[in-house]
């Protein structure tokens, strides 16, 4: 692994039942697997669009299920 690989893991996520978006399932289980993103990569990568993900990004946090870390950059709680 090299420095600028990020950790991965490949055990299933378990996403919890108060998540109930289909949206927000498909980004908390993209970030619980990533561990984290920014905005871009779960575009890219989910085929959303930047201005719908703050939104479940936004619900995302107030629920306590992810952080953010700056402007751009997103994680699962542990």
């Amino acid at each position: 692994m090299t420095a600028t690989t990020r950790a991965r893991t490949d055990a299933t996520p378990v996403v919890p039942e108060s998540i109930e978006s289909p949206q927000a399932k498909l980004v908390y289980v993209y970030l619980a697997q990533e561990r984290d993103a920014s905005v871009d990569d779960l575009a890219d990568a989910l085929g959303l669009r930047k201005l719908g993900l703050f939104d479940v990004i936004s619900t995302l946090e107030a629920d306590g299920h992810v952080e953010r870390h700056g402007a751009e950059r997103v994680s699962v709680t542990t």
